[in-house]
């Protein structure tokens, strides 16, 4: 017999607690659904992590596109990001 997902969940948490294998399932599957809680409550910070991961890799691209046009470090590069930086904010 092969069990879904959800039908493997709904056993563990309807079995008995006293068996120290289902007590300790029971612990992990609670956690996980206080932390998926937590997740569902803050969708906010969902979203500022997916803007990090924007922005980093926008700035992966700036430095990659900055370096194939011969711009270094000792050309005033941090000058070049700052200046985009500044633009971006006002």
């Amino acid at each position: 017999m092969k069990l879904s997902r959800f039908a493997c969940f709904l056993i563990a948490m309807n079995a008995d607690s006293k068996k120290p294998q289902v007590a300790r399932i029971q612990a992990y599957l609670a956690g996980l659904a206080d932390t998926l809680q937590d997740y569902l409550s803050a969708p906010e910070q969902l979203g500022r992590i997916i803007i990090r991961g924007e922005i980093s890799d926008g700035e992966k691209s700036l430095a990659s596109t900055v370096k194939q046009a011969g711009i270094t470090t000792g050309d005033g590069y941090a000058f070049f990001q700052n200046a985009g930086s500044a633009a971006c904010t006002t």
